[in-house]
């Protein structure tokens, strides 16, 4: 049986090699990290280096993959000239645990229970500051006491909520005190903890400003507080170009530009502020951002391109955006993630070709996209859950009532749905055996259209090309197969979506 030897096998020869190449070389030396898993559907994991993430699934470049041997073991071996910070992935795309600093010559073994609620446990490099990231975890949503208080931290009046953040920023301090001194004080994942608990201390603050309001006052206004609640920002933490792969300093930048945008159109109605929502926060962005926060600037309106993709000259101003920041960037690899993410959505521009799309139907049968070639399709992809998707589903029948004799027009529903008994409920409702206390409109009657479900919702390999991020999202496709709007009009438009659909039905 094959067994992980010690950590610290062969660490006299890791010494040897680093004291006779000098402090400043470049040598390659190898570094080993394994992981037992108590739970198989973990694997295959895959490695990446931090910075290259992306996203869910996402990412520049990945180092290996690797499937869980015969016992239980799945094991990484590289080489490298210098310490980084790495992320490990489990079959489903999602991080197996925190990013792990790893140097050349290191040798590490996490062993991962099946219960999710046990704690990882560790062997080897940096083994002894690792669990700080368990008990940050643990004293930050798992206190119960705290729990309470930050469940209910936006209805807070803002001195109350300053106070608490105040209260948690210190406890999370005691847990860092608790490991720091296990490291070499010079060690940027000490810095990198630290991350965990300034960061979210400052976006902590910019999600109060923008919920507050919601849950306090059941408005949506932003909340626009007295200067005292902005000395949050004098504490900035770790230098965020240490950390390009830092999403948490992403959400803090995130947090800075919606501040900005919405002290400049506070007095304007909801529905100008939204028409100007794009260019506004593109030229905050461009003119009052600057260093690496622009970077991290240019990632925050990189996440929020699907909301904007309905906007006319959205393709152009994302282009615009790229040019601006290829000039000006001062992190290479943020502006490679961004002219990815540019390049992603531009597969997405009326007149490219519909991403492929096979999914099962209410029978279990594969349909494909291409199943409707010299048929104009409107995708609608929505879910049994979603309640302002079913607020659309009466009008979405009269659509097909008015188009029902049209031969040259799908109408393709996408159902976004977990697991197995969200699709059973699904197939029941749309077979008309079963009516939904909140969609009463059918009348057990069999709903019309093609039905498709998407397991996973979200994160179905189908779907994820389609950069679908909330529910509902429509979708026009020609009948050539080619999109006509990557975001089309809601059925409850009227005129509007049935102008469109007659246009690209007609249009050959």
């Amino acid at each position: 049986m094959k067994t992980f030897a010690s950590p610290l096998t062969g660490i006299a020869f890791f010494l040897a090699a680093f004291l006779y190449s000098g402090c400043t070389s470049q040598v390659e030396q190898p570094i080993h990290l394994a992981f037992r898993l108590e739970d198989p559907a973990d694997a295959p994991l895959t490695l990446v280096l931090a910075e290259n993430q992306i996203g869910y699934r996402d990412y520049l470049a990945a180092i290996d993959t690797i499937p869980l041997a015969a016992d239980s073991l799945c094991v990484f071996d590289w080489t490298a000239t210098q310490p980084g910070f790495y992320l490990v992935l489990n079959a489903e795309g999602w991080p197996l645990l925190h990013d792990l600093y790893l140097r050349p010559g290191d040798s590490l073994l996490v062993s991962k229970p099946a219960d999710r609620e046990q704690p990882l446990r560790y062997e080897g490099a940096l083994a002894s500051f690792y669990p700080f990231f368990q008990e940050h975890a643990e004293v930050a949503w798992g206190d119960s006491l705290m729990k309470e208080r930050y469940d209910q931290r936006y209805e807070m009046s803002p001195d109350t909520f300053r106070r608490f953040m105040e209260d948690r920023r210190a406890a999370l301090l005691k847990v860092f005190e608790k490991y720091a001194p296990s490291v070499d004080p010079e060690s940027p994942l000490l810095d990198y903890a630290q991350t965990y608990i300034d960061y979210d201390y400052a976006s902590g603050h910019y999600d109060y400003l923008q919920y507050h309001n919601y849950y306090a006052n059941d408005t949506f206004l932003y909340f626009v507080p007295d200067s005292t609640f902005y000395a949050f920002r004098e504490r900035p933490g770790p230098d965020p170009a240490q950390f390009p792969f830092s999403y948490r300093y992403t959400e803090v930048v995130a947090g800075k530009i919606e501040d900005l945008f919405q002290q400049e159109v506070r007095d304007l109605p909801d529905s100008l502020k939204w028409e100007l929502a794009m260019e506004k926060k593109g030229e905050i962005v461009r003119n009052a951002l600057t260093g690496v926060d622009r970077d991290f600037g240019f990632l925050a309106l990189a996440n929020e391109f699907t909301f904007y993709m309905e906007k006319d000259g959205f393709f152009d101003w994302i282009r615009e955006l790229q040019t601006f920041m290829e000039e000006h960037h001062n992190l290479p690899v943020q502006y490679r993630k961004f002219a990815h993410l540019v390049d992603r959505v531009q597969t997405l521009e009326p007149g490219q070709p519909a991403p492929p799309l096979i999914l099962p139907d209410l029978n279990g049968r594969e349909v494909s996209l291409d199943d409707f070639r010299g048929k104009a399709v409107y995708l609608d992809f929505w879910g049994t859950w979603c309640y302002p998707c079913l607020q659309e589903m009466p009008h979405s029948l009269e659509l097909q009532e008015k188009f029902k004799d049209r031969s040259d027009l799908a109408f393709v529903y996408i159902a976004l749905e977990y697991d197995e008994e969200d699709i059973d409920r699904w197939r029941k409702f749309v077979g008309g055996e079963m009516a939904l206390s909140y969609a009463p409109f059918l009348e057990q009657q069999v709903f019309p259209g093609t039905h498709l479900v998407a397991d996973r919702q979200f994160h179905n390999p189908a779907v994820k090309p389609f950069l679908v991020n909330y529910a509902p999202t429509y979708m026009l496709i020609d009948r050539e197969g080619k999109i006509v709007r990557a975001r089309a009009p809601r059925p409850s438009s009227g005129e509007e979506i049935e102008r469109l659909l007659e246009e690209v039905a007609v249009a050959k």
